[in-house]
């Protein structure tokens, strides 16, 4: 056995903490990164629906789900300007 072997061995738990450290930090940065970008998408719609539909915006604040959100954003407008 080589003395490269046994120090890779030795070594391996304190890697795999590391790592997987490494790896949990990253998910929590994308995860804090795509609630920031979903809160900012749900601020740009609400302000688009103020501009175009102000008379339901207050309905509109209420929707939590992004999607579901920029369905009734663009009914609102649709509505609001006669479509």
């Amino acid at each position: 056995m080589r003395l490269e072997d046994s120090d890779d061995r030795a070594l391996a738990p304190a890697r795999a903490e590391v790592t997987g450290s490494i790896c949990e930090r990253r998910r929590e940065f994308l995860e804090e990164g795509r609630q920031e970008g979903r809160q900012e998408g749900r601020q740009e719609r609400l302000a688009l629906a103020a501009r175009l539909a102000p008379n339901r915006l207050s309905e509109l604040r209420g929707i939590e789900d992004l999607e579901a959100l920029e369905h009734a954003v663009e009914a609102a407008i649709r509505e609001s300007s006669g479509r």
